[in-house]
């Protein structure tokens, strides 16, 4: 494509000051919890949360997180209120009663 190789800052982790909510679902298998967490720590500002029993896209998944990003939307400055976390279910497997 002939495209010129792009700058070495280009691979450096972000460093803000901005206030920055991070929300990963416990079984996200794009972007883990861990990236999450890595990225929490370049962000001296931010707030990371998990949401258990969740996958990828965890605010379009579930009303708890939901409610903490517009919690954190009306101030970022402050921790979201995330009391709702711990009263999230643990996954509900449906298996057969009987083997195929």
């Amino acid at each position: 494509w002939g495209g010129e190789a792009p700058n070495a800052i280009e691979n450096e982790p972000v460093r803000s000051e901005i206030p920055t909510l991070l929300l990963a679902g416990e079984f996200d298998p794009v972007t883990p919890p861990s990236w999450a967490e890595q990225t929490a720590e370049m962000l001296p500002n931010s707030f990371m949360y998990t949401v258990n029993g969740i996958g990828h896209g965890v605010i379009r998944s579930n009303t708890c997180a939901l409610r903490i990003a517009l919690d954190f939307l009306d101030d970022p400055t402050s921790a979201p209120d995330t009391s709702c976390l711990a009263e999230q279910p643990a996954p509900d497997f449906n298996l057969p009663d009987e083997p195929r």
